[in-house]
């Protein structure tokens, strides 16, 4: 995240947010400038003609400040208006459950299709309003997307609400914005808002329902199913449609796990191939320490390849 992300919006909330930003910034500046003047000017005019202190402290401390910072306020609290309101009817909604340290993300029934989970990984489509419903399942953490809306608290036992609407298509980066533990700098949603019909056809995948390798899969990916339970990976995993259902929030949703652009909430960057998976599966501690996926470097290389496989070959 930098500065660039905050004054380069691509919602109107993060606008009305960049335009509040930049006119405080400038006007600071102003009245900066404006009492180093006047500061100048009386340490000048004071040699002719002492300034009575009453126009120090009624003008300079009292007036001025009301009549610049007041205004500053006023028109802020117009230029937000409605940033707050409450989301359209047709709103994509979606939950966001903030866990150490990664995203639950669970998709509502919409336009007919099924609700699903996913995880660190939020598609949407652009030009449609997205209502966000925040939680938390352990500490406190924050969600902050500068280029879409502001930062927003998920507190445990509380629900809070976020919604935004991404003017174009794009991958937008959305720290935890809240320090919540030893990986907090390693735990980014990544957002990726779509082309409304790549949005839809991506949403009718995720719909499907999933099968079961069939006999005539390659075995290796065979294999690696019979892996996912035997190694223990269903304990804590769900793969729709392929694996147990697991306990929910141990670990993230794997479904698709190799289409999306980052493993490990923002810390591994996926290419082409299975070697960011095998890297993430054989030593998640070297990558990021202390987060709750354990190490399986003891696993022979042959199912480290066939785990891969199994998740690479899934819906």
């Amino acid at each position: 995240m930098s500065l660039s992300d905050v004054m380069q919006p691509a919602s109107p909330e993060a606008s009305a947010l960049a335009a509040i930003i930049e006119t405080s910034l400038w006007v600071g500046v102003g009245a900066f400038v404006l009492a180093m003047v006047v500061l100048a000017g009386a340490l000048l005019w004071q040699k002719r003609r002492p300034v009575a202190e009453g126009w120090w402290i009624w003008g300079g401390g009292l007036v001025l400040p009301a009549l610049v910072f007041g205004g500053l306020l006023a028109w802020s609290m117009g230029r937000s208006e409605g940033l707050d309101d409450v989301a359209p009817a047709g709103s994509l909604q979606v939950t966001v459950t903030g866990r150490m340290w990664w995203w639950d993300l669970r998709y509502a029934e919409d336009g007919g299709l099924p609700a699903f989970a996913s995880a660190n990984e939020l598609r949407v489509p652009a030009g449609r309003t997205v209502r966000l419903t925040l939680a938390s399942g352990d500490v406190i953490h924050s969600l902050w997307v500068p280029s879409l809306n502001g930062k927003m608290d998920l507190v445990p036992g509380r629900l809070n609400r976020l919604s935004f609407t991404a003017s174009t298509p794009g991958v937008y980066r959305g720290p935890c914005a809240e320090y919540c533990g030893t990986q907090h700098a390693g735990m980014v949603l990544q957002v990726v808002a779509m082309a409304p019909e790549d949005f839809d056809a991506w949403r009718r995948r995720q719909a499907q329902p999933s099968q079961p390798p069939a006999p005539a899969a390659q075995p290796l990916s065979l294999r690696g199913a019979d892996l996912f339970r035997d190694r223990g990976c269903a304990a804590c995993h769900t793969v729709r449609g392929r694996s147990e259902v697991a306990a929910e929030g141990l670990g993230p949703d794997l479904t698709g796990v190799t289409q999306r652009l980052w493993l490990g909430a923002g810390v591994l960057r996926q290419s082409s191939g299975r070697e960011a998976l095998k890297r993430w599966i054989t030593d998640a501690q070297a990558i990021k320490p202390g987060a709750r996926m354990p190490t399986f470097r003891h696993l022979p290389a042959q199912e480290i390849d066939a785990l891969a496989a199994f998740l690479e070959d899934g819906p």
